[in-house]
């Protein structure tokens, strides 16, 4: 400072001096540590007077850029990161290395922040406002399971802006932009079937500059996985379902290795835990389905000849949207790699013996194949068939694609015994001759 009167305070270096504008700027710096010195009046204004010092730095021979506060530097990794926090490139002094050694050097500035008086509360900075994280899952889902941040003084942290809370993992720059899922401080485009499954709706008015800092990565996909974990699961109406096996992913996903999202754990916590998914069926308002890497609609008048109870999933219509559209299920099934073919019968998988007896069953009608675990899955196949059944009361004899009721006299004359007994609901399926 000046021996004139004159009370401010100044930063000398490089040939040039630079005006310290306030008490919280000099404590940014960790100036109240160095020695103050008086000057004449003359000799202080013979040195010429660059910019206002302000909270950037550029130390000489360096391209690196740091912001002071606290008496502690931090360092600017990206201009990503500039844009976020609002920073200026016209803002950044250039100085000598001595004055850049003042504050500490404490490592890289984060993307988050909290301060001194409410420490438990952790802050996004979008584009230099602050926004609340609601909760912890919310801030590990955002940045990544034990991310650091920065802790700012109560004066800077006064000056930054106030929006909204970031209460949900969905964001977008504005209506009818592409909305992301994000992970980590990476973003995922969401589809407009997979943004339902997910809860929340995109945290409103985010800045373009938050949204260009995350990572673009892989699409969002109904199915997670978390960093080192080994399960898999399923997302839907906001919540989570453990996948049980590689084939269910596969009946429900697209092709043999469906996308899968590495997510944090506080991704995973923001999701209800809800049942594990075994099963190859789904429900969407009454509507079955056989899932198979593709959906397979079974017509209303198979649905009891399809429907397993007590192992059909009820999804959403977002999720079914999500995979292909497959072909209509018959009254016949087989395995891709096996040549059984069944009649389906409440749920059980009845082997028709012979090709003959197959074609007076089916007259031609198609047979739907699926992966052999499926077959599998529908359990230990029920008494074979032939041609001669009954529903537990009237007795019928199959042919050309019909039933022909057989009379007792008719029993006898043919010398018929032991019928195999099906579900009636099945018998009713097939016209009469």
């Amino acid at each position: 400072m000046a021996d004139n009167g004159d009370l401010r305070q100044w930063v000398i270096h490089s040939g040039i001096r630079q005006h310290i504008p306030s008490e919280a700027v000099k404590l940014a710096w960790g100036l109240q540590n160095v020695t103050l010195n008086t000057m004449t009046g003359s000799y202080l204004g013979s040195i010429t007077e660059g910019p206002q010092l302000g909270r950037l730095m550029r130390p000489h021979g360096s391209q690196d850029i740091y912001f002071v506060d606290s008496g502690k530097s931090y360092k600017i990794t990206s201009p990503l990161m500039m844009a976020a926090w609002n920073f200026s490139v016209g803002a950044i002094s250039n100085i000598s290395e001595g004055l850049a050694q003042v504050p500490t050097n404490s490592g890289n500035l984060a993307y988050s922040i909290n301060n001194n008086t409410s420490p438990a509360d952790i802050y996004l900075v979008d584009s230099g406002s602050k926004r609340r994280y609601s909760n912890t899952n919310i801030f590990a889902a955002w940045e990544g399971d034990g991310a650091g941040y920065t802790t700012v003084s109560d004066d800077y942290f006064g000056m930054m802006g106030n929006e909204s809370d970031v209460t949900s993992t969905k964001v977008s720059a504005g209506a009818g932009q592409q909305e992301y899922q994000v992970v980590a401080g990476q973003k995922l485009a969401e589809s407009a079937n997979v943004a339902q499954l997910y809860p929340g709706v995109a945290v409103p008015n985010i800045s373009v500059a938050t949204i260009n800092r995350l990572v673009t990565s892989a699409p969002a996909s109904q199915f997670i996985r978390v960093t080192g974990a080994n399960t898999v699961y399923m997302v839907d109406n906001g919540s989570s379902h453990a996948v049980s096996s590689i084939e269910v992913l596969r009946a429900w996903g697209i092709g043999v290795s469906p996308l899968v999202n590495i997510v944090t754990q506080g991704n995973l916590n923001l999701l209800a835990a809800g049942p594990a998914l075994n099963t190859y069926q789904a429900d969407v308002g009454g509507q079955l389905y056989l899932m198979d890497g593709r959906k397979i609609s079974v017509p209303s008048g198979l649905d009891s000849a399809y429907r397993k109870s007590g192992s059909v999933y009820a999804a959403s219509q977002a999720l079914i949207n999500l995979s292909p559209v497959g072909e209509s299920a018959s009254n016949f099934l087989k395995g891709f790699n096996a040549s059984p073919i069944f009649l389906m019968d409440n749920a059980i998988l009845r082997n028709i013996s012979t090709p003959n007896q197959l074609g007076l069953w089916n007259n031609g009608e198609t047979i739907t194949s699926v992966s052999d675990h499926i077959i599998s899955w529908f359990g230990s196949p029920g008494t074979a068939i032939g041609v001669y059944v009954s529903n537990g009361s009237d007795e019928y004899i199959t042919e050309a694609g019909k039933l022909h009721h057989i009379s007792p006299s008719v029993k006898t004359e043919w010398q018929l015994s032991n019928p195999v007994v099906l579900n009636a609901a099945t018998i009713t399926r097939w016209p009469k001759g």
